[in-house]
């Protein structure tokens, strides 16, 4: 853990001085928020119009993309969690598993991402990027990463749903047909 990792980590980890509403709203953004944000997902996959159909595709190959790179990381180099290295407050129990980079950021950042190629209302974009950083804040919060692991959760999560959408595109070129509202390398117009 570098200095600058170790000073932002105790900037943002909660304290037993914290104010309880922040608590709240840090368990909350990782215990609940992350659920609601996948059930939300997969609604729209099943019962959504043809438009949200295709945003949840996108999230969920984004979400997988985003896991699979996550779990290729932290198995080829695998970093201890701060309360593993007895470092901050950690407010929710969690196994010691590796930290680096943070599933959770990754995931949610993934989502977020994947949703805002479609997403056609500045409204719903921020929204949405605003549920990953919470998700992402909230693991600092709670003392379960590093702000590297977030940080490179949050470029692996980006990373993943930039991928999937130029691989839509990539298909729909070689393919010829299906696919065709894929917009990958701009966003798509406001209306």
């Amino acid at each position: 853990m570098n200095p600058l990792d170790q000073r932002l980590f105790f900037w943002l980890n909660l304290s037993d001085q914290a104010p309880p509403w922040l608590m709240q709203l840090a368990l909350f953004g990782s215990t609940v928020w992350p659920k609601v944000m996948l059930v939300a997902v997969m609604l729209a996959l099943v019962v959504g119009p043809a438009h949200w159909r295709r945003a949840a595709l996108h999230a969920v190959l984004a979400m997988l993309v985003a896991w699979l790179i996550v779990r290729g990381i932290s198995s080829a180099w695998p970093q201890p969690r701060p309360f593993v290295l007895g470092v901050g407050q950690q407010w929710l129990a969690k196994e010691p598993s590796p930290s680096f980079p943070s599933s959770h950021a990754a995931i949610a950042w993934a989502v977020g991402a994947a949703a805002c190629w479609w997403a056609h209302h500045p409204l719903a974009r921020t929204a949405l990027l605003l549920s990953a950083l919470l998700i992402a804040w909230s693991r600092l919060a709670l003392g379960l990463h590093f702000p590297s692991d977030t940080v490179a959760g949050i470029l692996v999560g980006v990373l993943a749903a930039w991928a999937t959408v130029a691989l839509a595109r990539l298909l729909a070129q070689r393919l010829g047909r299906g696919f065709r509202g894929v917009q990958p390398l701009a966003m798509p117009p406001a209306r």
